[in-house]
């Protein structure tokens, strides 16, 4: 399989990446010839360097343009955007029904409409985060 339910935009392989990922960082690697663990821990080339350091080290070093960023940065964008809307159509809810509580001029209709809107919209995206869960409980569970 190249691409991902029907998306042909994205080539990807989550094996394939996994598999890169995995043979490029050299994080899990034993340093050679050196008695003291605690030391060599610390000791990255000539420098010392602590966890934190090696650990950024090798995620810059795996950060490159690859199809798992550009799917990541999209779905991403794509999440943030439909949360976006959410709070919006829940922000225009409330004001309709302050308008509508100070006497303004706005129809009944309109204010159920607008709350409809946003408990829709709500229930929805509780729907997708539901979907999501479930989904990663799924991975998590697979047996490699």
């Amino acid at each position: 399989m190249d691409y991902i339910g029907g998306i042909s935009n994205f080539n990807y392989n989550p094996i394939k990446e996994y598999n890169n990922a995995l043979n490029s960082s050299h994080a899990l690697n034993a340093p050679v010839g050196t008695g003291d663990i605690s030391k060599a821990d610390r000791t990255v080339g000539t420098n010392t360097a602590s966890f934190d350091d090696i650990l950024t080290q090798e995620t810059e070093k795996g950060q490159g343009n690859t199809d798992m960023d550009n799917f990541m940065s999209k779905m991403g964008g794509a999440f943030s955007d439909g949360l976006n809307s959410v709070n919006n159509d829940a922000v225009y809810a409330d004001k309709t029904q302050e308008i509508l509580a100070s006497g303004g001029d706005i129809s009944a209709h309109e204010v159920m409409i607008a709350a409809e809107k946003s408990n829709l919209s709500l229930q929805m995206a509780l729907q997708i985060r539901n979907k999501l869960v479930n989904a990663y409980s799924e991975i998590n569970n697979m047996q490699v």
